[in-house]
């Protein structure tokens, strides 16, 4: 019986922070042989996070960078919905290290008009583009004369037939 179980990005992030902190641990190892050196750097965090500032690690799950600040920055999949296989699909990547996206997977991106949406909204974000402003008064305009041109026609219809 073969589980299909998606796994969290939290379980993720911590199973890479732990690889990251054991590629230290093997370096601060591999760069002396005295004892007593490596037990005082392992017992500096300061020194053991001025290793990770400012560099890319290669893990199993895509590489990450770490700025020189800390923050952390793993490569960045975009996938959209493949509907002949009802599953999703990796069209770009974004890599933090280089700040750049990149195609390395043979399919493209299907949008749903055939071109990407803009960026901001036809009336904006809040509706306060004035076309669409003006718009919607035609709208409601057209509605309240719609709407009372039944009214009279339904009045004038039915004192025809009382009458």
């Amino acid at each position: 019986m073969q589980y299909r179980q998606k796994i969290s990005a939290i379980t993720v992030a911590a199973y890479e922070s732990i690889l990251l902190f054991a590629q230290l641990i093997n370096e601060t190892f591999t760069e002396t042989t005295d004892n007593n050196f490596v037990t005082e750097k392992l017992r500096d965090g300061a020194s053991l996070v001025q290793l990770a500032l400012n560099r890319t690690f290669h893990v199993p799950t895509g590489n990450v960078y770490i700025t020189s600040g800390g923050q952390r920055y793993p490569a960045v999949l975009v996938r959209q919905f493949d509907i002949v296989s009802s599953n999703f699909e990796a069209v770009l990547m974004f890599d933090a290290m280089s700040n750049q996206f990149s195609t390395p997977f043979p399919r493209n991106f299907t949008w749903f008009q055939g071109y990407p949406p803009k960026s901001v909204p036809l009336c904006g974000f809040s509706g306060e583009n004035p076309a669409c402003f003006q718009r919607n008064q035609t709208q409601v305009l057209a509605g309240s004369l719609s709407t009372l041109m039944m009214v009279v026609l339904g009045c004038v219809i039915g004192l025809l037939m009382c009458g």
